[in-house]
C-alpha cells in the first residue's frame, strides 16, 4: 500500500490480516467464476468445455481445496516471522493461503483429474 510522507513521496508499507486477505479472496472467486463461464473446465484451456455458471458452494469448495498451510506467522508490530508451529484451520492461519493451481486444471501448469 502507498504511504505518502511529508514531501509527497510514496513508499510502501506492510499490512496483513483479514482486511488484506478479503480482496485477494474476492478476486480469486471472480477468477474461479470466469474459469467456468469461459469454458476452461475440464481440460484447463479456454473453450475446451461447455460454459457453466458455477454455484456458490462449488466456488467455496474450490477456494477451500486450494488452501495451503502457512509456514509460520508474522508479528505485525516488528515484521518478524515467528517460528511458532501452525496447524491447518488454527486461529493464526485458518484455511491458509489461496492457491488456484492446487484446485483447477490449467493446461501446461498442473496435471490432475477433476470432476464437477
Amino acid at each position: 500500500a502507498a504511504d505518502p510522507d511529508s514531501s509527497g513521496n510514496c513508499g510502501r508499507y506492510w499490512r496483513g490480516g483479514t482486511s488484506m486477505a478479503a480482496p485477494v479472496v474476492a478476486g480469486t472467486a471472480a477468477q474461479i467464476r470466469q474459469y467456468f463461464v469461459e469454458g476452461w473446465y475440464p481440460c484447463g484451456s479456454r473453450l475446451c468445455g461447455e460454459p457453466i455458471v458455477p454455484s456458490g458452494p462449488l466456488m467455496r469448495a474450490i477456494l477451500m481445496n486450494g488452501g495451503q498451510t502457512l509456514v509460520g506467522i508474522q508479528d505485525f508490530s516488528s515484521g518478524e516471522v515467528l517460528n511458532e508451529e501452525t496447524r491447518p484451520y488454527d486461529n493464526s492461519q485458518n484455511m491458509g493461503r489461496v492457491n488456484l493451481l492446487a484446485s483447477l486444471p490449467l493446461e501446461g501448469r498442473n496435471d490432475f483429474g477433476m470432476v464437477v
